[in-house]
């Protein structure tokens, strides 16, 4: 097993294996258990080019797990002089989101989700400049938020607040699981210690403590991008609120010319039981005995007891019993 986070050459001699990936894409929702994994890629194709959209179709077909889930930032150029579609990235038995794609803000999310996941779309409420937002459901009882952020190293103090808004906020959505994945432009931060050596007042600081906020874990330990003679640097990261239901976080080699890497990870598919709950029948309710109980002289009966504790636990004592 390779430690988790290493650097690994993309499984591009593996021999194709048809059955696998045949019996892999005609799973349905309902076909994938508890204890079986999701997986999802992540990585910064610095413009998702025809020939790089090829090049993910070919690992997809060598993969022995194929992604259920494919996160893309940096979609587009940074100039465009024509009009995108959505057809041209299009993958076969994929459903596609996307988000400043097809206008001119951003740099644009592409989010892919195998047909056999079922998922809706959030909504950013922080208004934060790029952030996709998913609500996953690969089994009955698992909701998996996952959320695709790429944060531009131009980025203005307005649009950093709103990420660490954003951050704060879906670590209190209602689910299953968290998970936070992209390009955040952070490299002053040390993901080992969680620490950086710029002063309180700064993004990196500010950001680092929406992370302890939020309760998260971040999982990339070695460098995701790196060219030239330029020092590499961890800008991509993978945050989950659980460490445990990671299974492997693998880092393979960049898509074509892109100097980012590919992130690989395989999380553990839980669900949660509901408990059984009690409802009341507030139809039957006796509320003329109700309003008796309330219309009671409390003051003076409260008036003799020493404390305002014992004032509570009598008044308490008295509703259980009316």
């Amino acid at each position: 097993m390779r430690p988790r986070g290493t650097l690994e050459a993309a499984d591009s001699e593996t021999p194709r294996q048809d059955e696998l990936n045949r019996e892999r894409f005609n799973r349905t929702m309902e076909g994938r258990e508890e204890g079986e994994s999701l997986v999802i890629w992540y990585t910064n194709a610095d413009v998702l080019t025809q020939d790089k959209l090829i090049e993910i179709k070919s690992r997809i077909n060598m993969s022995q797990q194929p992604p259920d889930v494919i996160c893309i930032c940096e979609g587009k150029p940074k100039h465009v002089n024509r009009i995108l579609t959505m057809e041209e990235v299009q993958l076969d038995d994929y459903i596609i989101e996307n988000q400043n794609y097809l206008n001119e803000k951003g740099r644009g999310l592409l989010v892919y989700i195998h047909k056999s996941v079922s998922y809706n779309v959030i909504p950013n409420q922080a208004d934060f400049q790029e952030a996709l937002l998913l609500m996953v459901r690969p089994s009955p009882g698992c909701n998996m938020l996952i959320a695709t952020i790429y944060r531009s190293p131009n980025s203005n103090e307005e649009n950093n607040q709103k990420l660490n808004q954003l951050i704060r906020e879906i670590a209190r959505v209602n689910c299953t699981h968290l998970i936070v994945t992209g390009d955040f432009n952070y490299p002053k931060i040390d993901w080992t210690n969680m620490t950086t050596p710029s002063d309180p007042s700064s993004k990196e600081f500010l950001f680092l403590e929406a992370i302890r906020d939020a309760f998260v874990v971040q999982h990339i330990q070695e460098p995701t991008r790196g060219r030239g003679s330029a020092t590499p640097s961890i800008l991509d990261l993978f945050f989950t609120q659980e460490e445990e239901i990671v299974r492997s976080i693998k880092m393979q080699a960049p898509l074509g010319k892109s100097d980012h890497v590919v992130i690989v990870c395989e999380i553990m598919v839980t669900a949660i039981e509901s408990a059984p709950m009690t409802v009341r029948d507030y139809n039957k309710g006796n509320y003329e005995l109700i309003r008796d109980f309330f219309n009671q002289d409390w003051e003076t009966e409260l008036a003799a007891l020493p404390s305002g504790q014992a004032k509570w636990e009598h008044f308490e004592r008295q509703y259980q019993l009316a």
